[in-house]
């Protein structure tokens, strides 16, 4: 996968991390939303809440996460740490 689009929860977060690809966030509840803004803060990830999700909105994250190569680097160097 080019990316991963996930609500943060811990399990699907570091399986994405190992794998070293960009995540988009839609963060719902509890530790999500931390979850979401530190890898966003780390370069990984965008992140898009559930009151925001429309199509257009998920084209243009997912667009710049795969366009963008400093997501695709700073994941890959990322995954070599959790490795």
């Amino acid at each position: 996968a080019g990316a991963v689009v996930h609500q943060f929860g811990m399990g699907t977060l570091g399986t994405a991390l190992r794998a070293g690809v960009p995540q988009l966030a839609v963060p719902f509840s509890n530790d999500q939303p931390h979850n979401a803004d530190r890898l966003r803060r780390l370069g990984v990830a965008a992140v898009l809440y559930p009151s925001r999700y429309r199509a257009g909105r998920v084209t243009h994250a997912l667009r710049t996460l795969l366009e963008e190569p400093a997501y695709a680097r700073r994941a890959r160097e990322l995954a070599m740490v959790v490795a």
